[in-house]
């Protein structure tokens, strides 16, 4: 080894060239962020579970694996792109190469980590529950039906208590919330950039626009959430009425035809988070009220889904936090449920919350709120008949 030619110094910046080159993957590629959320369920899973060491050996092979084929697909990609954005059959075939490499990677990943885990999660009957009703929380979060009034349904029917579905719904809430910033990164991180530049951007204009939406549901989530709750109370009645409202709701969205606006105004903001608090009623989605009303201002259908899914992210935490205090004040610092169930949880309302968001987005540019409308009507008829003849 050449001493001369060593330096500490340079050794600092190839690591720091490493760390750029990590940032750049996390920041640039979505799919490499949703490896790195399945990653720290894996961690959290490993220690939950107590693996071996053997085993942690191997979890953590397949995890430097996949990020390093990741990264090495993501080089490729841009060096293709560099030396020819015009479409070419052999670099089509390069990138499908490299694409198919990550895919296989993710897949023996997959394989192993159900060899490993799943001998050992037990009570499969409380899993499959709490499966269902993650992907039940992440459709409906996003999707214009309501997210309160199915899980208050499911809940019923899977026969969950109060202090179970209080620690359930903690979990699968912030599961929603890390789905919104993974499907929306881009757009967050450019109002982040744009906020801390301290100036009066359009970007910080717009964050403060998200800032007023959020003060209706701020004074009603603080002053108002047990007054509203012991008013109206969350049974079936209520989330079948309310379902049948955001029918109706729904309906005039999708008929309306208003002029369209460039931008969101700072009124539209206000009215929009206004739609939002009135939502707190079980039943009332928050989504389909929202995005119904940013439509009917005459908002562009597009801007407004992504409005109504970033103004909801810090309401969505405080509601979490909400929750929280009420768990720890009626049930103690225990749950009944099992750190697997909650888990389980967490991470089919992350994938399905994934799925819901961009899903969702497309849906609304393309105007078709119709068929949710339906759906609400139908699901809300049964819930009043249920409630009125059980």
């Amino acid at each position: 080894m050449n001493q001369k030619n060593f330096s500490i110094k340079k050794q600092l910046k190839s690591f720091k060239y490493a760390f750029n080159g990590l940032w750049v993957l996390l920041s640039e590629e979505r799919n490499a962020r949703i490896h790195l959320f399945v990653t720290v369920c894996v961690l959290a899973a490993g220690f939950v579970f107590e693996i071996s060491k053997m085993e942690w050996v191997v979890v953590i092979l397949c995890i430097g694996l996949v990020f390093a084929l990741e990264l090495v697909n993501t080089a490729i990609e841009n060096m293709a792109d560099f030396v020819s954005k015009e479409y070419h059959d052999m670099i089509k075939k390069i990138k499908d190469l490299t694409a198919a490499a990550v895919l296989i990677a993710a897949i023996a990943a997959a394989a192993i980590g159900l060899i490993i885990f799943f001998p050992k999660i037990i009570g499969l009957q409380e899993i499959f529950k709490a499966v269902l009703l993650g992907i039940v929380q992440g459709l409906t979060e996003f999707l214009p039906v309501s997210s309160s009034g199915h899980i208050v349904i499911g809940s019923e029917l899977l026969g969950l208590s109060a202090d179970e579905n209080l620690s359930f719904a903690i979990v699968v809430h912030a599961a929603t919330v890390m789905s919104t910033i993974v499907i929306l990164w881009s757009e967050i991180w450019k109002l982040l950039q744009g906020v801390f530049k301290f100036q009066w951007n359009e970007q910080t204009k717009y964050a403060a626009k998200i800032v007023l939406s959020m003060i209706p549901i701020l004074v009603v989530g603080l002053f108002f959430k047990e007054a509203v709750e012991k008013l109206f109370g969350s049974g079936l009645l209520l989330v079948g009425c309310c379902l049948l409202g955001t029918s109706a709701l729904l309906i005039f969205a999708s008929k309306a035809k208003p002029k369209e606006k460039k931008e969101i105004g700072w009124r539209d903001a206000f009215l929009v988070g206004l739609a939002q608090a009135v939502a707190v009623l079980p039943g009332l989605s928050r989504s389909g009220a929202t995005i119904s009303t940013g439509i009917l201002l005459g908002n562009n259908k597009e801007n407004i889904a992504k409005f109504s899914f970033l103004m909801v992210l810090i309401p969505i935490l405080g509601e979490a936090v909400l929750d929280m205090k009420d768990f720890l004040v009626v049930g103690g610092n225990t749950t009944t449920l099992s750190p697997a169930v909650l888990l389980s949880g967490f991470i089919s309302a992350f994938i399905a919350g994934c799925f819901a968001c961009k899903w969702m987005i497309s849906l609304v540019r393309k105007g078709k709120l119709i068929y949710f409308a339906i759906y609400c009507a139908v699901i809300g008829a049964i819930a009043v008949g249920y409630e009125i003849y059980r």
